[in-house]
């Protein structure tokens, strides 16, 4: 349940944030089997999104690199994160 739960969280976000993920898709692969490897690697990493949306709807969050952490309340420190489409989901 709270997997399931923390995936429908990050499909929301996912949803909510569609241009930037979108943006840092097309800026991540130039061609046709560049986007082919970095949705298959965005796509491995579902399962790890769906368990960081379960800790951010729980409460205590998630790391979002060395000094920074995204709660419920609110996002601490300044995210060190690359341009990647899942991480385009991450709150504001």
């Amino acid at each position: 349940v709270l997997v399931g739960g923390g995936a429908l969280l990050v499909a929301v976000a996912l949803g909510r944030n569609a241009a930037a993920a979108q943006d840092s898709f097309l800026a991540l692969s130039g061609d046709w089997s560049g986007r082919l490897a970095v949705l298959l690697l965005a796509v491995s990493l579902v399962p790890n999104a769906a368990l960081w949306g379960a800790a951010y709807g729980l409460g205590p969050g998630f790391a979002l690199g060395t000094g920074a952490t995204a709660t419920p309340l609110g996002l601490t420190g300044t995210p060190a994160v690359p341009h990647f489409p899942l991480l385009a989901a991450a709150p504001d």
